[in-house]
């Protein structure tokens, strides 16, 4: 006979190991306007290990069994880290003044092999991704999103999903033949406070 103890620390290990379990983290997520069957939502990170100084974006098939197939930018060192290449936040602070950050990678340049980084949706998976704000940098001055003065700002992420092309499929051309999704997506609205 099982003690209490033990079956109630199953019971938890259940809980943390179902799957159902994890759909909850999209809870408080703010999604943008479907692209057939794409689409775009994003969560300010506010639970450990999450900092404030980071968002939750999430990418959703929607569909219930029509595969997606996105390129949404590159991977670098045979699989060593990947970068989004088309990845905006847009932000209006309460005068109402816009900027256009870009999410960068951490490298200024690649040097050597890169690949496109190809995700495959299935009907009903998702592509999760954690992203520090101080990777968002606007183009026209260099300046982090995470330095703007305090203050409250709307925000808007927007991602760009492109074709893979011969140019960068270094000799696997049948990459290339693939049905790529080719879209713009745009989350919901949501607000970060820069303290």
């Amino acid at each position: 006979m099982l003690a209490k103890s033990s079956v109630c620390f199953l019971v938890v290990l259940f809980l943390c190991l179902s799957p159902a379990f994890s759909i909850d983290s999209t809870f408080g997520t703010s999604w943008g306007k479907s692209v057939e069957p794409i689409r775009l939502g994003v969560k300010v990170a506010k639970n450990p290990p999450a900092t404030t100084d980071e968002i939750f974006v999430y990418i959703e098939n929607e569909s219930k069994d029509q595969l997606a197939i996105l390129n949404l930018g590159y991977i670098i060192g045979n699989g060593i880290s990947a970068f989004y290449s088309s990845l905006r936040m847009r932000a209006v602070n309460v005068q109402g003044e816009s900027r256009v950050f870009q999410y960068a990678p951490p490298l200024a340049a690649v040097a050597g092999r890169r690949d496109p980084m190809i995700i495959p949706l299935m009907g009903g998976a998702m592509y999760a991704s954690r992203l520090d704000l101080k990777r968002f940098i606007e183009d026209a001055t260099g300046q982090q999103f995470s330095s703007l003065p305090s203050g409250r700002y709307r925000v808007v992420i927007s991602l760009e999903a492109t074709p893979v092309s011969k140019n960068e499929v270094n000799g696997a051309f049948d990459v290339a033949l693939l049905k790529f999704w080719v879209g713009l997506l745009q989350t919901g609205e949501v607000e970060i406070t820069v303290e």
